[in-house]
């Protein structure tokens, strides 16, 4: 069994948390299908243009990996304590 932690997340942290997950999850999801479609059809796999394009250009290349790790938009936590009182 673990203590209450005052960093719990609220139920709109979650829902918010949630979506962008299912959106990540869903990119990656498709990813993997045209991937494995392309394995078990014995053709070669090539990344789309665009993909191509972007991987040859420093500071940009790191953008998909970033929003992977990081989501399309942080969800930033506070405190409880930290929080203006209603």
């Amino acid at each position: 069994m673990h203590a209450a932690s005052s960093w719990e997340l609220e139920p709109l942290d979650v829902r918010r948390r949630e979506r962008f997950t299912r959106i990540i999850q869903g990119m990656q999801t498709a990813q993997q299908k045209r991937v494995l479609g392309a394995l078990a059809s014995g053709r070669p796999f090539r990344m789309p243009l665009p993909l191509r394009i972007l991987s040859r250009l420093p500071g940009i290349r790191d953008i998909p990996a970033r929003i992977v790790a990081f989501g399309v938009r942080r969800v930033r936590l506070e405190h409880p304590e930290e929080r203006p009182a209603a």
